[in-house]
């Protein structure tokens, strides 16, 4: 299934299936906060069935922690990361049976 996926408004991602010509809102307004272009980040599966993504969602301190999210938006978001610190730059590794991202814990004890 062909699709394509865009950021809009800097914090939302939304899935357009090119076939259906539907689009799935997999991280919705208000889920996200970018304060510049360019700081939000996400990557596709190699089979195109998951989204890792940054999301400050539950975060009051405004820390990006990592989700992965199913691309037909059927599932929830998954938080991977469940921390304090800022976490980003999600990838997937070892033909998506690795993900892993960066975080500025820094050697701080949790």
């Amino acid at each position: 299934m062909a699709k394509d996926s865009l950021f809009e408004e800097r914090n939302l991602i939304k899935i357009y299936d090119i076939a259906s010509k539907k689009t799935v809102d997999i991280l919705p307004e208000g889920v996200n906060f970018s304060y510049a272009d360019g700081d939000q980040n996400f990557v596709w599966s190699a089979d195109s069935k998951y989204v890792l993504a940054q999301s400050s969602e539950g975060n009051a301190l405004g820390r990006s922690q990592v989700v992965l999210i199913k691309a037909d938006g059927s599932k929830g978001r998954v938080n991977l990361t469940q921390s304090g610190f800022d976490n980003g730059n999600p990838q997937f590794g070892m033909g998506d049976k690795m993900m892993y991202w960066v975080n500025d814990k820094q050697a701080l004890e949790t």
